[in-house]
């Protein structure tokens, strides 16, 4: 039999995103062969016209059952699919930066607590608060930065295989990516750190050392 190609359309996603595209031929068959029917019309005849052809499906085959429907169905499952597994990340990540926040919160507490008496020298020989907030911040900050850049490399080279493994198409993660992600730590990181500094660094110091 001789077949002649009279039209190439472009890739379409009818599995959803999770396995490679597969090769798809549509070809004309005898209308013996035919196994489905495919009904295009206005989106608002769509639950009339599906009446209709459920009516005429009894009609003509009344001992089976009609399982037509709606194309929109069809691929609203895989963006459920989709939508279930980014709120399961959206998620783990805020259970994951929630959990870094009370840790951070306790390592610089049990910092500053050390160092409560070499604030109060500072603030008697005449240390300004902005200044006490400065020498106790440095450390977290460097610390906070190295942690940043390493955390940010690691995520770049294990992100896109982890993705790969459910998605066969997907976003690689861009720069934008990273500096929306590690932007938003830091502002959460600078604030818990700066809360219990400020605290600190505004303490009476004759309570801090009188015990000297």
């Amino acid at each position: 039999v001789n077949l002649y190609v009279v039209g190439v359309m472009k890739d379409a996603f009818i599995d959803g995103l999770w396995e490679p595209i597969s090769p798809l031929m549509l070809r004309y068959v005898p209308e013996e062969d035919y196994h489905f029917l495919t009904v295009k019309t206005s989106s608002a005849n769509l639950i009339e016209m599906n009446e209709y052809l459920e009516g005429k499906w009894q009609e003509v085959f009344p001992d089976k059952m009609y399982t037509g429907g709606y194309l929109s169905e069809e691929m609203s499952s895989a963006a459920t699919v989709n939508d279930n597994i980014l709120k399961i990340f959206g998620f783990l990540g805020i259970v994951a930066s929630f959990m870094s926040i009370i840790g951070l919160f306790s390592i610089v507490s049990l910092t500053v607590l050390k160092r409560m008496k070499e604030v109060g020298v500072r603030k008697v020989l005449g240390a300004s608060i902005s200044h006490l907030m400065l020498i106790l911040n440095k450390n977290f900050v460097i610390i906070l930065f190295i942690a940043s850049l390493i955390g940010s490399v690691i995520t770049y080279l294990i992100a896109d295989p982890f993705l790969g493994m459910i998605w066969a198409y997907h976003v690689e993660p861009g720069i934008a990516t990273f500096i929306l992600a590690v932007g938003t730590l830091v502002v959460l990181a600078l604030v818990t750190i700066s809360f219990k500094v400020y605290r600190a660094a505004n303490a009476n110091p004759t309570e801090t050392i009188r015990t000297e």
